[in-house]
């Protein structure tokens, strides 16, 4: 399988699908996937909630630090994926 195909069947990008999104689906999903959703060799982490920006820190060498997470669409939840 490919990487493109593979990165198009993790759980944060099939939510991000599903824009807009309303909080009971924002809730259903933390609740199946927990945080953070680890799928092979990569980790997705979440931050819900009403703020400008969001960072994960780390001890990761070779990846940046802090780590931003993005926006999903216009929701309170916040996502970044990483290879680990």
């Amino acid at each position: 399988m490919s990487t493109q195909a593979r990165t198009a069947r993790l759980a944060v990008n099939q939510l991000r699908q599903r824009l807009p999104l309303d909080g009971p689906a924002i809730d259903r999903f933390i609740e199946r996937f927990g945080c953070p959703i680890i799928e092979g060799e990569r980790a997705t982490f979440l931050y819900r909630g009403d703020v400008d920006e969001v960072w994960v820190r780390h001890r990761v060498v070779g990846l940046p630090d802090p780590l931003p997470l993005k926006r999903i669409g216009d929701s309170d939840l916040w996502a970044v994926t990483t290879v680990l």
